[in-house]
């Protein structure tokens, strides 16, 4: 009898199954992109907590630092206070430390007519003090104007610098004081008709830094020393919108050759400083950007302006609509007439002084007699360069004047 053969006792395997190899490998990347993507989540969320560790950090640092200069938005109400109280000692005190300039070999001289403006030269929702002057010897139409500040102790700081407002009657010297439209200090327009230069001033520190620029402004207007209610206004909004431009009560884009007309009383300017202030721009001049040489060309081409004429009884009402003090006290009495255009417009009309040249600027009032017309009435005039020049001095009204208009005495 034979046995029979041993089986093995081991099953034949099966051939492994695709599908379920691809299974696994789908379920193990799946897996892998979960944590990955919880990697991420977890490293986002440590990021998000650490900058907004660092914000609270900062922000608590700047409400106690240097006698709190900003809080959140604008500046703590504690430096406010300071800044109110120096800039009404100063107003009560004007002396400057620097008392001449490199125009004026002149002592300054400090009337009881001085205003003042208040800009922010840094952004740091903390406005410095202009204070203006007034005319000054020996040319009697450019005002003078100094700058103020407050350090972080709360101490006033006179930053020892002199700048000039207003336009020369003789030999062509302009100066122009503006704020900047970008909010970032002052322009300071200064040279003449043939060589303009423009300068940006802004603070750094205890100095005040220059530099080239050529940005555009607009008209300073100024606040007699007496009125503080801009500095008390300062005290109730201490925020960069109301500490910064918005105090220095600009009134809004200034007439190309005038201050704006429709400001409000509370930005009333200062003579020579306003009259300075817009005293490139009350005499007839544009500013710089917006005047260029003529050629002979155009001497005889018949130019029109389109606008309503308003009539002024007094020099008081002129100088109150223009935003600036009497120039030349005890001139020309009234009436008084200016045709204010519907729109800006380039007008070519000589130079005045000993070399005559045509020159084009832009516009929007012009002087008129006010003989020929009633308040509120709708004109054009037409006129030629060759019958008209830019005044050389800051006459009553300021602007070209484009008809004969008599004068009384």
């Amino acid at each position: 009898m034979t046995n029979p053969a041993p089986q093995n006792s081991l099953a034949p395997k099966s051939a492994p199954n695709p599908a379920d190899k691809t299974r696994k490998q789908l379920i193990a990347i799946i897996v892998l992109l979960v944590l990955i993507i919880a990697m991420f989540g977890v490293i986002l969320t440590l990021k998000v907590s650490r900058d907004r560790a660092g914000v609270a950090a900062e922000q608590g640092a700047s409400s106690t630092s240097g006698g709190g200069a900003a809080a959140g938005n604008g500046a703590s109400e504690e430096t406010v206070k300071k800044v109110v109280t120096v800039y009404k000692e100063v107003l009560a005190n004007p002396n400057p430390s620097v008392r001449s300039s490199e125009f004026s070999v002149a002592p300054l001289e400090i009337g009881a007519e001085t205003s003042y403006a208040l800009v922010d030269l840094n952004s740091d929702c903390v406005p410095e003090l202009l204070l203006n002057y007034g005319p000054q010897p020996p040319l009697h139409e450019i005002s003078v104007v100094g700058i103020f500040g407050v350090d972080d102790a709360g101490q006033k700081v006179d930053f020892g610098k002199l700048y000039h407002d207003g336009v020369a009657g003789a030999g062509g010297a302009r100066f122009s004081l503006q704020q900047a439209d970008d909010g970032r200090g002052l322009l300071y327009h200064y040279g003449s008709a043939r060589d303009p230069h423009t300068m940006r001033i802004t603070r750094d520190g205890s100095q005040i830094s220059e530099a080239p620029d050529s940005a555009t402004g607009q008209q300073i207007s100024w606040t007699p020393s007496g009125d503080t209610n801009p500095l008390d206004q300062l005290g109730t909004s201490p925020n960069c919108e109301g500490a910064g431009s918005g105090s220095s009560g600009s009134g809004g884009q200034p007439l190309a050759d005038g201050p704006n007309p429709t400001a409000g009383a509370g930005a009333s300017g200062r003579g020579g400083g306003a009259g300075a202030g817009s005293g490139a721009n009350t005499v007839g001049n544009s500013m710089y950007d917006t005047q260029k040489p003529a050629d002979e060309s155009q001497r005889y081409v018949t130019q029109t302006v389109t606008g309503t004429v308003k009539i002024f009884q007094t020099q008081e009402e002129v100088l109150a609509f223009e935003q600036r003090a009497n120039p030349n006290p005890g001139t020309s009495k009234g009436p008084f007439a200016v045709l204010i255009l519907d729109q800006p417009k380039e007008v070519t009309a000589y130079l005045a002084g000993g070399e005559r040249r045509l020159e084009t600027r832009t516009v929007k009032k012009v002087v008129v007699n006010p003989d020929n017309y009633t308040d509120g009435q709708r004109v054009t005039i037409s006129f030629i360069p060759d019958e008209t020049q830019w005044p050389s001095s800051p006459d009553v009204p300021g602007g070209l004047r484009v008809e004969d208009i008599p004068y009384r005495g």
